[in-house]
């Protein structure tokens, strides 16, 4: 919307992070199970697999999505 020139606040990302560990990346946004547990919050998950970019270019890797979703909203 802000690239059409319609003002919109951005909202918050929680506690985002990437790190590398023996050659996996290892990245996270939002909040955890732990925490959605903790706050009575009740979620769903999917887990999706899909690919770093186009598998067809060189060193394109197969990465893994663990989205979490508020049942209530779908948020």
């Amino acid at each position: 919307r802000n690239v059409l020139n319609l003002k919109e606040k951005f909202q918050k990302v929680t506690g985002s992070y990437v790190i590398e560990i023996l050659g996996n990346t290892i990245g996270s946004t939002g909040i955890s199970e732990k925490t959605a547990n903790k706050s009575k919050i009740e979620f769903n998950s999917i887990l999706i697999a899909t690919y770093s970019f186009e598998k067809y270019f060189p060193n394109s890797k197969k990465v893994w999505i663990k989205l979490l979703y508020e049942k209530s909203s779908g948020r």
